[in-house]
Protein backbone atom coordinates (compact mmCIF):
# COMPACT_ATOMS: atom_id res chain seq x y z
CA UNK A 1 0.00 0.00 0.00
CA UNK A 2 1.18 3.48 -1.07
CA UNK A 3 0.90 6.41 1.45
CA UNK A 4 0.71 9.44 0.47
CA UNK A 5 -0.04 12.95 2.06
CA UNK A 6 -2.08 15.96 0.71
CA UNK A 7 -3.51 19.78 1.82
CA UNK A 8 -5.41 19.67 -1.16
CA UNK A 9 -9.27 20.55 -0.38
CA UNK A 10 -11.86 17.71 0.36
CA UNK A 11 -13.92 18.20 -2.37
CA UNK A 12 -10.56 18.09 -5.27
CA UNK A 13 -9.14 14.50 -3.70
CA UNK A 14 -9.76 12.18 -6.33
CA UNK A 15 -10.55 8.77 -5.12
CA UNK A 16 -12.50 5.82 -4.44
CA UNK A 17 -13.50 6.59 -0.94
CA UNK A 18 -13.09 9.67 0.71
CA UNK A 19 -13.48 8.97 4.58
CA UNK A 20 -13.34 12.03 6.82
CA UNK A 21 -14.29 12.22 10.60
CA UNK A 22 -16.49 13.77 12.31
CA UNK A 23 -17.31 14.65 16.20
CA UNK A 24 -20.36 15.72 18.03
CA UNK A 25 -20.36 19.25 16.39
CA UNK A 26 -21.89 17.82 13.10
CA UNK A 27 -23.62 21.14 11.81
CA UNK A 28 -19.61 22.77 11.81
CA UNK A 29 -18.15 19.39 10.39
CA UNK A 30 -20.23 19.41 7.71
CA UNK A 31 -20.24 22.97 6.91
CA UNK A 32 -17.18 22.55 4.17
CA UNK A 33 -19.10 19.76 2.64
CA UNK A 34 -22.39 21.22 2.83
CA UNK A 35 -22.20 23.39 -0.45
CA UNK A 36 -21.70 20.65 -2.69
CA UNK A 37 -24.37 18.39 -1.82
CA UNK A 38 -26.72 21.71 -1.81
CA UNK A 39 -27.43 22.11 1.83
CA UNK A 40 -28.61 18.14 1.83
CA UNK A 41 -25.95 16.54 3.46
CA UNK A 42 -26.76 17.34 7.20
CA UNK A 43 -30.30 16.16 6.62
CA UNK A 44 -29.09 13.06 5.28
CA UNK A 45 -26.97 12.39 8.09
CA UNK A 46 -29.72 13.40 10.36
CA UNK A 47 -32.45 11.30 8.97
CA UNK A 48 -30.13 8.27 9.23
CA UNK A 49 -29.64 9.30 12.52
CA UNK A 50 -25.50 9.64 12.00
CA UNK A 51 -24.59 12.10 15.21
CA UNK A 52 -20.74 11.50 15.01
CA UNK A 53 -20.75 9.21 17.98
CA UNK A 54 -17.41 6.81 18.26
CA UNK A 55 -17.67 4.16 16.51
CA UNK A 56 -20.49 5.35 13.89
CA UNK A 57 -20.39 5.71 10.01
CA UNK A 58 -22.24 6.54 7.52
CA UNK A 59 -21.79 5.86 3.56
CA UNK A 60 -22.87 8.41 0.88
CA UNK A 61 -22.50 8.23 -2.77
CA UNK A 62 -20.74 11.80 -4.32
CA UNK A 63 -22.80 11.48 -7.58
CA UNK A 64 -19.93 13.63 -9.23
CA UNK A 65 -20.36 16.17 -6.31
CA UNK A 66 -16.89 15.59 -5.03
CA UNK A 67 -14.03 14.45 -6.80
CA UNK A 68 -14.35 11.10 -4.61
CA UNK A 69 -16.56 8.01 -5.31
CA UNK A 70 -18.04 8.05 -2.51
CA UNK A 71 -18.11 9.36 0.98
CA UNK A 72 -17.88 8.00 4.38
CA UNK A 73 -18.73 10.23 7.37
CA UNK A 74 -16.78 8.23 10.44
CA UNK A 75 -18.00 9.65 13.82
CA UNK A 76 -14.99 10.08 16.27
CA UNK A 77 -16.84 11.26 19.50
CA UNK A 78 -14.67 13.70 21.16
CA UNK A 79 -11.51 13.00 18.86
CA UNK A 80 -9.59 10.96 21.32
CA UNK A 81 -6.38 8.53 19.94
CA UNK A 82 -8.59 5.39 20.62
CA UNK A 83 -11.50 7.09 18.30
CA UNK A 84 -9.00 7.85 16.29
CA UNK A 85 -7.43 4.07 15.11
CA UNK A 86 -10.71 2.74 15.44
CA UNK A 87 -11.92 5.72 12.78
CA UNK A 88 -9.03 4.30 10.73
CA UNK A 89 -9.71 0.80 10.74
CA UNK A 90 -13.26 1.04 9.99
CA UNK A 91 -12.45 3.31 6.94
CA UNK A 92 -10.29 0.21 6.24
CA UNK A 93 -12.68 -2.28 6.23
CA UNK A 94 -15.84 0.32 5.00
CA UNK A 95 -12.55 0.41 1.60
CA UNK A 96 -12.83 -3.10 1.38
CA UNK A 97 -16.62 -3.61 1.28
CA UNK A 98 -17.19 -1.13 -1.58
CA UNK A 99 -13.73 -2.71 -3.10
CA UNK A 100 -11.82 0.83 -3.29
CA UNK A 101 -8.13 1.04 -4.45
CA UNK A 102 -7.58 4.23 -3.17
CA UNK A 103 -9.07 5.57 0.39
CA UNK A 104 -8.36 9.39 1.13
CA UNK A 105 -8.53 10.08 5.22
CA UNK A 106 -9.53 13.35 6.61
CA UNK A 107 -9.59 12.38 10.41
CA UNK A 108 -8.11 15.40 11.86
CA UNK A 109 -5.33 13.90 12.63
CA UNK A 110 -1.99 15.33 14.17
CA UNK A 111 1.50 14.10 13.45
CA UNK A 112 1.30 11.96 16.62
CA UNK A 113 -1.41 9.99 14.96
CA UNK A 114 0.76 9.19 11.56
CA UNK A 115 1.75 5.63 12.44
CA UNK A 116 -1.52 4.91 13.89
CA UNK A 117 -3.98 5.36 11.45
CA UNK A 118 -1.22 3.81 8.92
CA UNK A 119 -1.04 0.93 10.78
CA UNK A 120 -5.07 0.22 11.44
CA UNK A 121 -6.36 1.09 7.85
CA UNK A 122 -5.03 -2.01 6.55
CA UNK A 123 -5.79 -3.72 9.40
CA UNK A 124 -9.31 -3.24 8.71
CA UNK A 125 -8.89 -3.67 5.29
CA UNK A 126 -7.79 -6.80 5.57
CA UNK A 127 -9.88 -10.39 4.24
CA UNK A 128 -8.41 -14.01 4.19
CA UNK A 129 -9.19 -15.27 0.67
CA UNK A 130 -6.31 -17.17 -0.03
CA UNK A 131 -8.57 -20.57 -1.57
CA UNK A 132 -11.55 -17.83 -3.04
CA UNK A 133 -12.15 -18.08 -6.86
CA UNK A 134 -9.77 -15.14 -8.39
CA UNK A 135 -13.55 -13.90 -9.76
CA UNK A 136 -15.15 -13.49 -5.90
CA UNK A 137 -11.82 -11.85 -4.33
CA UNK A 138 -12.20 -7.96 -3.06
CA UNK A 139 -9.27 -6.16 -4.33
CA UNK A 140 -6.90 -4.90 -1.36
CA UNK A 141 -6.10 -1.09 -0.46
CA UNK A 142 -3.60 -0.15 -3.28
CA UNK A 143 -3.58 3.72 -2.06
CA UNK A 144 -4.12 5.90 0.84
CA UNK A 145 -3.58 9.70 1.09
CA UNK A 146 -3.68 11.38 4.10
CA UNK A 147 -5.21 14.48 3.74
CA UNK A 148 -4.74 17.38 6.06
CA UNK A 149 -0.79 17.08 6.41
CA UNK A 150 2.02 17.69 4.56
CA UNK A 151 4.86 15.50 3.43
CA UNK A 152 7.86 15.41 5.52
CA UNK A 153 10.80 13.13 6.64
CA UNK A 154 9.12 12.41 10.12
CA UNK A 155 5.78 11.63 8.44
CA UNK A 156 7.39 9.32 5.94
CA UNK A 157 8.95 7.73 8.79
CA UNK A 158 5.78 7.58 10.85
CA UNK A 159 3.98 6.17 7.67
CA UNK A 160 7.12 3.62 7.02
CA UNK A 161 6.72 2.69 11.26
CA UNK A 162 2.69 1.87 10.70
CA UNK A 163 2.88 -0.10 7.93
CA UNK A 164 5.78 -2.12 9.51
CA UNK A 165 3.38 -2.86 12.30
CA UNK A 166 0.31 -3.94 9.68
CA UNK A 167 2.66 -6.73 7.78
CA UNK A 168 3.43 -8.19 10.90
CA UNK A 169 -0.07 -7.97 12.02
CA UNK A 170 -1.15 -9.51 8.68
CA UNK A 171 1.34 -11.97 8.30
CA UNK A 172 0.24 -13.18 12.14
CA UNK A 173 -3.10 -13.52 10.99
CA UNK A 174 -2.37 -15.21 7.76
CA UNK A 175 -0.69 -17.84 9.99
CA UNK A 176 -3.91 -17.74 12.37
CA UNK A 177 -6.16 -18.51 9.08
CA UNK A 178 -4.29 -21.03 7.19
CA UNK A 179 -5.39 -24.83 7.54
CA UNK A 180 -3.55 -27.11 9.53
CA UNK A 181 -2.96 -28.58 6.34
CA UNK A 182 -0.68 -25.89 5.44
CA UNK A 183 0.35 -24.65 8.58
CA UNK A 184 2.22 -27.51 10.94
CA UNK A 185 5.07 -27.37 13.30
CA UNK A 186 8.02 -27.55 10.80
CA UNK A 187 5.77 -25.56 8.07
CA UNK A 188 5.17 -22.65 11.11
CA UNK A 189 9.33 -22.53 11.95
CA UNK A 190 10.03 -22.18 8.45
CA UNK A 191 7.80 -19.12 8.15
CA UNK A 192 9.41 -18.35 11.88
CA UNK A 193 12.52 -18.28 9.91
CA UNK A 194 12.17 -15.45 7.98
CA UNK A 195 12.15 -13.19 11.04
CA UNK A 196 16.14 -14.05 11.02
CA UNK A 197 16.38 -11.80 8.18
CA UNK A 198 16.02 -9.21 9.79
CA UNK A 199 18.76 -6.79 11.68
CA UNK A 200 19.33 -8.24 15.10
CA UNK A 201 17.22 -11.18 15.00
CA UNK A 202 18.40 -15.07 15.67
CA UNK A 203 16.28 -18.41 15.74
CA UNK A 204 16.94 -21.36 16.94
CA UNK A 205 14.30 -24.53 16.10
CA UNK A 206 14.39 -27.87 18.08
CA UNK A 207 13.58 -30.93 16.30
CA UNK A 208 11.95 -33.85 18.05
CA UNK A 209 15.82 -35.32 18.80
CA UNK A 210 17.06 -32.00 20.52
CA UNK A 211 13.40 -32.24 22.23
CA UNK A 212 13.73 -35.05 23.74
CA UNK A 213 17.68 -34.44 24.63
CA UNK A 214 16.17 -31.51 26.56
CA UNK A 215 13.36 -33.74 28.59
CA UNK A 216 10.87 -31.45 26.57
CA UNK A 217 8.42 -34.16 27.11
CA UNK A 218 5.40 -31.95 27.61
CA UNK A 219 5.63 -31.12 23.83
CA UNK A 220 6.57 -34.33 22.91
CA UNK A 221 4.19 -35.62 24.60
CA UNK A 222 1.40 -33.38 22.77
CA UNK A 223 2.84 -34.25 19.64
CA UNK A 224 1.97 -37.49 19.80
CA UNK A 225 -1.31 -36.50 18.67
CA UNK A 226 -0.04 -36.18 15.43
CA UNK A 227 1.93 -37.73 12.26
CA UNK A 228 3.60 -34.35 12.42
CA UNK A 229 6.47 -33.84 14.60
CA UNK A 230 6.97 -31.00 17.12
CA UNK A 231 9.16 -28.15 16.75
CA UNK A 232 10.31 -25.37 19.36
CA UNK A 233 10.89 -22.24 18.01
CA UNK A 234 13.29 -19.41 19.79
CA UNK A 235 13.22 -16.11 18.41
CA UNK A 236 15.52 -14.07 19.63
CA UNK A 237 15.79 -10.12 19.15
CA UNK A 238 18.90 -8.07 20.52
CA UNK A 239 18.92 -4.62 19.65
CA UNK A 240 22.28 -2.46 20.36
CA UNK A 241 21.62 -0.39 23.43
CA UNK A 242 18.73 -2.59 24.62
CA UNK A 243 18.50 -2.45 28.84
CA UNK A 244 15.76 -4.59 29.40
CA UNK A 245 14.69 -8.15 28.76
CA UNK A 246 11.32 -9.62 27.85
CA UNK A 247 10.09 -12.86 27.45
CA UNK A 248 6.96 -14.19 25.26
CA UNK A 249 5.82 -17.60 25.31
CA UNK A 250 3.40 -18.84 23.15
CA UNK A 251 1.83 -22.58 22.47
CA UNK A 252 2.21 -22.21 18.86
CA UNK A 253 -0.59 -25.34 18.38
CA UNK A 254 -0.95 -26.29 14.90
CA UNK A 255 -4.09 -28.63 14.83
CA UNK A 256 -5.60 -27.66 18.19
CA UNK A 257 -6.58 -24.68 20.39
CA UNK A 258 -4.90 -26.58 23.06
CA UNK A 259 -6.08 -26.50 26.77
Amino acid sequence: MHVQFSTDSLASVDCDLLAIAFGVDLDADLAELEAHFGGQLSSWASARKFKGKAGSSLSIPTFGKLAATELLLVGIGDGGADAIRDAAAKAGRAARTSQARHLALALGQDASDTAAIVEMVPVGNYNYERYKPESDMTPALEQLTLIGQAETGAMRSASARGQTRAGAQRWARDLVNHPAAEIYPQSLADEAARLAEHPDVTIEIWDETRLEAEDCVGILAVGQGSDRQPRLIHLSYRPKGAKAHIALVGKGVTFDSGG
